[in-house]
């Protein structure tokens, strides 16, 4: 729109970075062009360590524990998480959410 100034970069996590909807989820923030600073991506223990390269820029997976549901760790949240995720997550306190 003419005469909005670009929006500030945001740190991004995306909860369930390794499944199906996950990658989606990534995919439509860049195609999209999401304004984002600093990309974080957590998933299962399984995938914790592993890294990524997404527009040639290398990232780690982060094991989504509930300490990494600190509220002052990112400012946008997306999650992809499976059904049998889901009771995990129920015992974050939603003051961290």
């Amino acid at each position: 729109m003419p005469g909005t100034s670009p929006r500030p970069p945001l740190t991004v996590a995306v909860v369930g970075a390794t499944g199906a909807v996950g990658r989606t989820m990534i995919q439509v923030l860049r195609e999209r062009r999401f304004p984002i600073g600093e990309l974080r991506l957590l998933a299962s223990a399984r995938s914790a360590g592993k890294h990524v390269t997404i527009d040639g820029e290398d990232h780690e997976i982060r094991e989504a524990t509930p300490d990494a549901f600190e509220i002052r760790t990112a400012r946008s949240w997306f999650h992809a998480l499976a059904a049998s995720s889901i009771q995990t997550w129920r015992r974050v306190p939603s003051s961290s959410l």
